[in-house]
């Protein structure tokens, strides 16, 4: 049925009496996952949707209102119907945080990560009434061959319900670092206030 999480281990033995597990046992997760979802939007954009107390009543407004910007809530996370479990979630930004539509991040379990990200930035674009300002600014760096973050929309469900359209941006990490050309290992630094 729809909203439904199945999660699941597979135990393999050969002939010779040897055994196998899928996921490994150093696995972070240790669970295969899949999230069943009826709700097939007909949208350009990727489809990301959060599991926080998915059988819940409370409304997914109220339930993303309710995180904090300091402390990481966990649930799940799917796309495309892959189930990436144990996903913290929290509110993100220092002069945004409390916004009445959530800034968010995402935070992966090492070892599982989504699309060779470890963190996923969900801007909201409450503060960009045109949706396009930061997109565009993004493009005119990377245009400019300067670094920059990929930046693309997203149509975010939170419990199996649409909650809104989102920039989902990329982590400046090690691997934003490598991806643009520069020492993976070299400074980077985080503007803390504007």
């Amino acid at each position: 049925p729809h909203n439904t999480v199945l999660t699941f281990k597979i135990r393999a033995e050969d002939s010779t009496g040897t055994v196998t597990f899928s996921p490994p046992e150093e696995d972070p997760t240790g669970v295969h996952g899949f999230y069943v979802n009826d709700l097939k939007p007909d949208s350009p954009f990727p489809v990301y949707t959060f599991l926080l107390d998915h059988t819940s009543k409370t409304a997914p407004r109220s339930i993303l209102a309710a995180l904090t910007c300091s402390t990481y809530r966990m649930g799940a996370f799917a796309y495309r119907g892959d189930l990436y479990a144990k996903a913290g979630i929290r509110q993100r930004g220092q002069s945004v945080c409390g916004s009445t539509k959530p800034f968010l991040k995402v935070h992966f379990v090492r070892g599982r990560d989504f699309q060779k990200q470890r963190k996923v930035n969900l801007q909201s674009l409450w503060t960009d009434k045109s949706l396009v300002r930061e997109r565009m600014a993004w493009d005119l760096f990377d245009e400019l061959t300067n670094p920059a973050c990929f930046h693309f929309y997203v149509r975010l469900h939170a419990n199996g319900a649409y909650f809104g359209l989102y920039a989902s941006m990329e982590y400046p990490d090690e691997h934003f670092l490598e991806r643009n050309g520069l020492d993976p290992d070299g400074n980077l630094y985080k503007a803390v206030a504007s």
